[in-house]
């Protein structure tokens, strides 16, 4: 039983480096979306976040159902 300690600890690694590797060097903007880069979310100079707004909606039904984000910090 000591396979299952160590599988999950390997997929956790392998999940890790992958979410946290960097985009490709040749990435393309996505279109229709507005980039606020370095916007202030605290008093630190250091406490900057970039925001992705997509396309304004024409419709009230094109704007029901769009994905939301939300950042969450809890580091130091």
């Amino acid at each position: 039983m000591r396979l299952l300690p160590r599988l999950c600890a390997t997929s956790l690694l392998l999940l890790t480096l992958a979410f946290t590797a960097p985009a490709p060097a040749d990435a393309q903007p996505v279109a229709d979306v507005q980039r606020l880069a370095d916007v202030p979310y605290g008093p630190d100079a250091a406490q900057r976040m970039d925001v992705y707004l997509p396309k304004p909606a024409q419709h009230a039904t094109e704007a029901r159902g769009a994905p939301v984000l939300v950042m969450v910090h809890g580091g130091a």
